[in-house]
C-alpha cells in the first residue's frame, strides 16, 4: 500500500497523520536543510565598481556607502555588479539598485 493510500484510507486521523509525516520526514532541521538547499551559498549583492587596483582585485561600494575590495577586474568603473563571496561574478543590469 502506498502512502497516499494509507492516507486516503485510514481511519484513525492522528495515526495518519503521524505514518505521512514519519514517511515524509517532517523534522524542522530537514525543512530548513531543503530550503537551503534551494539556495546558492554566499549572499549574492549588486555593488558599483569604483577602482580597479591591477592585482587582480577590485573596489566596490555597496548600496549603503561602504566600499570594499574583491577579486577580479572585468568590469569598469561605474559598471554594477553582482558581487558573491568576495568575487565579481558578472555584470549586472545598470537598472538595478
Amino acid at each position: 500500500m502506498s502512502l497516499n493510500q494509507k492516507v486516503r484510507y485510514g481511519t484513525d486521523f492522528h495515526k495518519t497523520v503521524n505514518v505521512y509525516l514519519e514517511c515524509k520526514q517532517w523534522h524542522p532541521r530537514t525543512i530548513w536543510q531543503q530550503f537551503k538547499a534551494m539556495i546558492t551559498e554566499g549572499a549574492r549583492v549588486v555593488a558599483t565598481m569604483t577602482a580597479n587596483n591591477g592585482n587582480s582585485t577590485s573596489q566596490a561600494e555597496l548600496r549603503d556607502g561602504s566600499v570594499i575590495t574583491v577579486k577580479g577586474e572585468s568590469l569598469d568603473v561605474d559598471q554594477k555588479a553582482f558581487i558573491q563571496d568576495e568575487e565579481i561574478k558578472g555584470t549586472a543590469p545598470s537598472w538595478v539598485v
